[in-house]
């Protein structure tokens, strides 16, 4: 039964279930610390082309972004600035080329408004869990012994060892 829905669905339903399922064991190691066999890994490497995070895109290391505030802040805000780049394209696209077709006001703004929620989905689909590991990188730290006589531990962030995760400042602001 299940098999033949599977075969009903689009393969644009197909797909997005194929890229979630990619999303999801590619951030089960930084979310939740739990690694993903090679093999399986390695069945869907053709799918990182859809992993749109920011440094994946302009294929900068995050450390060279900055610290791990301002690689949060530019990782929550880029696809918001694509949405609102697309939908710009999209509208002076529609002033352009439907104007001189002849549709009506109404019937453009239409058009353009179902185009702009659409793309807004798909990026917004794209973006979501490189935007998700990244806030979860503000989170993961890393204990140290660092004096065995007094048992002391130091607790530096993971992302951007400066910051200290057992002493407010840096580490507070991230949270």
């Amino acid at each position: 039964n299940s098999l033949v829905r599977l075969s009903m669905m689009s393969i644009q339903a197909k797909f997005k279930i194929l890229v979630t399922f990619y999303q999801i064991i590619n951030s089960l190691g930084d979310v939740y610390g739990v690694e993903v066999d090679e093999k399986v890994k390695g069945c869907l490497s053709f799918l990182q082309y859809f992993n749109f995070g920011l440094t994946e895109i302009v294929t900068i290391p995050s450390a060279c972004i900055g610290s791990m505030s301002s690689r949060l802040l530019l990782a929550t805000i880029w696809p918001f600035v694509a949405i609102i780049l697309c939908c710009l394209s999209i509208a002076c696209h529609a002033h352009f080329s439907l104007k001189r077709k002849g549709t009506t006001d109404i019937d453009m703004k239409q058009a353009v408004w179902m185009r702009i929620l659409h793309i807004s989905i798909i990026i917004l689909f794209f973006t979501l869990t490189p935007v998700a590991v990244t806030i979860f990188e503000a989170k993961k730290c890393k204990p140290f012994d660092s004096n065995d006589a007094t048992k002391e531990i130091a607790s530096y962030l993971i992302s951007d060892w400066s910051v200290r995760c057992d002493q407010g400042g840096s580490y507070q602001q991230l949270q």
